[in-house]
């Protein structure tokens, strides 16, 4: 099966409102452990409202981002150690779907995170996609 935009289309359609409403950021820029001018100013703010600064914990997020990050980890953005850490790209996937900006585009999100996987050097896992 080839991965891509119409492929996953078939499979899901989550994102149904056109190319044009949705925002694409770079895997460079998206992936990025640091927050970028594009951020929401309160990102950290919201999403880990008990964060003291230092390391982000799972333990700092409010109940509903807790939820929204564990089905992240599981179907979108999955990943085997750290599940009790936060990055920041959790936090832009959990922002997005508490208040709904920025746009995000699922299956981007998705394609971005393959790609990411498949480019690692140790290769050692495939991503789960399909389970939202």
């Amino acid at each position: 099966m080839t991965m891509s935009f119409e492929t996953m289309n078939c499979i899901a359609r989550f994102d149904s409102l056109g190319i044009q409403a949705y925002d694409y950021p770079s895997i460079e820029h998206f992936l990025d452990n640091h927050l970028n001018t594009s951020d929401a100013e309160q990102l950290i703010d919201v999403v880990l409202p008990t964060h003291q600064g230092g390391e982000m914990k799972r333990k700092q997020m409010s109940l509903e981002g807790k939820i929204l990050q564990g089905i992240s980890v599981e179907n979108i953005l999955a990943r085997f150690g750290d599940r009790g850490g936060v990055r920041v790209s959790d936090c832009r996937v959990v922002h997005a779907l508490l208040y709904g900006t920025p746009t995000l585009s699922w299956r981007h999100i998705v394609m971005m995170n393959t790609w990411a996987t498949r480019e690692s050097s140790q290769r050692r896992f495939i991503p789960i996609t399909m389970g939202l």
